[in-house]
């Protein structure tokens, strides 16, 4: 098989596998978009809650309520789940994430968001209209629900702090809740709209068509298993890696090569 080449390597075609891929491309890079399905948005992308976020500016911060560490470290929350056997591998970073979850560190990590998070729906509004498919965002924001008054008081705090930084929400009572959602049912403390955030009603569809629009502009799309992925001993000295796609060899960078987190 022939060896193709490329100036970046996304790996993992996912929301934000092709967000990035066409974000590069944009700038002029020959991207080559890898993921191990045919499709593009086939995984954690398909189903998730569909939200572009815009509302959302501190971090979940490492708790400091004795109460709720000794549920989480006994296993006995929904939020957290480990295996004992795994602690000595993730204890340092679990250390490392409870110091930088001071009030001080949650303030520099929102501060540091907080560009990104205002710009997050310009920029798929952007990308939506060059897809050509503006059915697939809603702006209809979305409702949290609360079962209980403590939890409820916590997240009104919470909206007081995000709106120093122009971030609006509507307290809702049960009421309200009702009115506006006749069919939810349940015994509910009360509820925060937030009207900001962007809703897709099908995420994996919004992924494909950001997939189908890279491709039309000259993208390649590609199927391979990121298992593939092993530095050439030939040309260690040029710091250049192959990886193995189910069309040919593709060689490509060291420092090219872009592996999206999903959140």
């Amino acid at each position: 098989m022939a060896e193709s080449k490329a100036d970046v390597i996304v790996l993992g075609a996912g929301m934000v596998g092709v967000s990035a891929a066409l974000h590069l491309q944009q700038r002029g890079r020959d991207v080559v978009l890898v993921d191990k399905h045919d499709l593009a948005g086939e995984e954690t992308s398909y189903g998730n809650a569909g939200l572009i976020e815009a509302a959302s500016v501190f971090p979940y911060m490492f708790p400091h309520d004795i109460g709720q560490i000794l549920r989480y470290a006994l296993n006995r929350s929904g939020d957290v789940h480990y295996h004992v056997s795994d602690l000595p591998v993730f204890l340092p970073w679990l250390i490392r994430y409870f110091l930088a979850s001071s009030p001080a560190g949650a303030l520099r990590s929102a501060m540091a968001a907080l560009p990104l998070i205002k710009r997050s729906l310009v920029e798929h509004e952007a990308l939506i209209a060059e897809a050509q498919v503006p059915e697939l965002l809603r702006r209809t924001g979305w409702i949290k629900l609360f079962r209980s008054d403590a939890t409820m008081a916590r997240s009104i705090a919470e909206l007081e702090r995000v709106r120093t930084f122009g971030m609006e929400g509507e307290v809702l009572d049960r009421k309200t809740i009702a009115a506006r959602e006749p069919n939810l049912s349940g015994n509910f403390a009360g509820a925060i709209h937030w009207p900001a955030p962007g809703f897709v009603p099908d995420p994996g569809a919004l992924a494909k068509a950001y997939a189908a629009l890279f491709a039309r502009k000259g993208g390649r799309f590609m199927t391979g298993d990121a298992a593939t992925l092993a530095q050439n001993a030939a040309m260690r000295t040029a710091k250049s890696t192959r990886r193995q796609t189910n069309e040919s060899p593709l060689e490509f960078s060291t420092l090219s090569l872009i592996r999206p987190v999903a959140h």
